[in-house]
Order: C-alpha cells, then sequence, then structure tokens
C-alpha cells in the first residue's frame, strides 16, 4: 500500500498524474506530455525547438543550424525561469519571428491556446 508521502512524491515528479492515477486508475492522458497544467503546455525543449526550426525554415531537428540553436545557452531572463514560464517565452519568440513587426498579430497568436505547433504537440518522428 502507498503512505501519502510517496503520492505526494510521485505526483510532484509527474505533475499530469492525478491521485486516481497513482492509485492505479489512469488518469486522462495529457497529448502535451509535460507541463499540462501551464498555460502554454508541452514540452519546453520542444518549444525551444520549434522557434529553432522556424528560424532556420526547416523540420529537421537535426539540421545544424537547428542543432546550432538548441545549444546556445538560454538568455539570463530565461534562464532562472520555472517550466511554463520557459514555455511562454519560447512561444512569445515563436510568434514574434511569424508576425515580425505585426503586433496585434503577435499578440494573438501568443494568446491562442490551439498555436502549438505540430512538434510541440507530437515530437519529432510523429505521423500527422
Amino acid at each position: 500500500m502507498f503512505s501519502i508521502l510517496t503520492i505526494a512524491v510521485v505526483l510532484a515528479l509527474r505533475p499530469q498524474l492525478t491521485p486516481s492515477a497513482a492509485s492505479g486508475v489512469p488518469a486522462s492522458p495529457c497529448k502535451y506530455e509535460e507541463n499540462c497544467h501551464c498555460a502554454v503546455p508541452g514540452i519546453t525543449v520542444r518549444w525551444k525547438a520549434a522557434y529553432c526550426m522556424y528560424l532556420n525554415a526547416t523540420d529537421d531537428l537535426e539540421q545544424m543550424g537547428v542543432q546550432q540553436c538548441l545549444a546556445r545557452v538560454e538568455p539570463r531572463a530565461v534562464a532562472p525561469l520555472g517550466p511554463c514560464d520557459k514555455n511562454a517565452h519560447w512561444k512569445k519568440r515563436l510568434c514574434g519571428a511569424l508576425y515580425k513587426g505585426k503586433k496585434t498579430r503577435i499578440h494573438n497568436c501568443i494568446q491562442d491556446g490551439a498555436m502549438v505547433p505540430r512538434f510541440v504537440e507530437r515530437g519529432a518522428g510523429a505521423v500527422p
């Protein structure tokens, strides 16, 4: 039988699990895999990768320009942030790159919960 402390630790490490999932009852699936509670859900490195792939005009994660972009140190203001805020940062950068100079469109893109790149949602090699 699980102790309350064990369940709390599991939930802290895997936020997409609910107490019912920790007890063996499956939780509803989170299509973004991580950070599902965030305003900008998904795996943080996928958001950065989506931004890098856009900048390099490719969908190839292994492309050298994408790899160089991913290897860059995060900006100082971003490094200490948690995953939710990092996701929001990379979405803002992506929207800014998509709609250069068009403030209203950038704002709408950032606010649009449906604006989640396929790579963020499904990962590399996912079938559409």
